[in-house]
């Protein structure tokens, strides 16, 4: 499709290290790439907002919120997490277990915050959470996250967070 239409498609992998990622948008912009789509490493960091910014070709973010004026395509993870919750409590499943990457990271953070919205819903549901600090949900890490989904108690300090959810009074839930 890229070829038919005159284009040339690169792709890059930073491994979230905001070195590769200066470095790629130096080289992209002296080979003069006509646009790039990228994720950042770490949305606060102020010395990559700015290359970003100052960029000489358009880039759009992918799932990155926090840089108000740069273009950006996001995915509703929010209303995925709830709805994947809620799937799985309508097949009768009372514990439920969720990886996710970078707590800083958006996608993260919509994801547990549709966890939250939906546990404070539904009722008698034992939910764990367990976060990779490396951002990387394979690997080492994938497998610690795993294992403090199966630990009958998981110790915080391996980074997992837990959750019983009891029934609430009765009374109207915004959705």
């Amino acid at each position: 499709v890229f070829r038919r239409a005159g284009y040339t498609l690169l792709l890059a992998s930073t491994s979230n290290e905001k070195d590769v990622e200066l470095g790629l948008l130096r080289g992209f912009a002296q080979r003069r790439v006509e646009g790039v789509m990228m994720t950042m490493s770490d949305e606060a960091d102020i010395e990559l907002a700015e290359a970003i910014a100052g960029a000489p070709m358009p880039i759009v973010l992918i799932d990155r919120e926090l840089l108000q004026n740069v273009d950006r395509v996001m995915a509703d993870h929010r209303s995925g997490a709830e709805q994947a919750i809620e799937h799985l409590a309508s097949l009768g499943h009372t514990r439920i277990g969720m990886i996710v990457g970078d707590p800083a990271a958006y996608p993260s953070r919509s994801r547990i915050a549709g966890w939250s919205r939906t546990t404070l819903r539904t009722s008698s549901i034992a939910v764990r959470t367990a976060s990779s600090s490396d951002a990387s949900s394979s690997g080492p890490s994938g497998r610690s996250s795993s294992k403090c989904m199966t630990d009958s108690v998981a110790p915080a300090s391996r980074g997992c967070l837990t959750a019983t959810i009891r029934p609430l009074p009765s009374r109207p839930v915004p959705r």
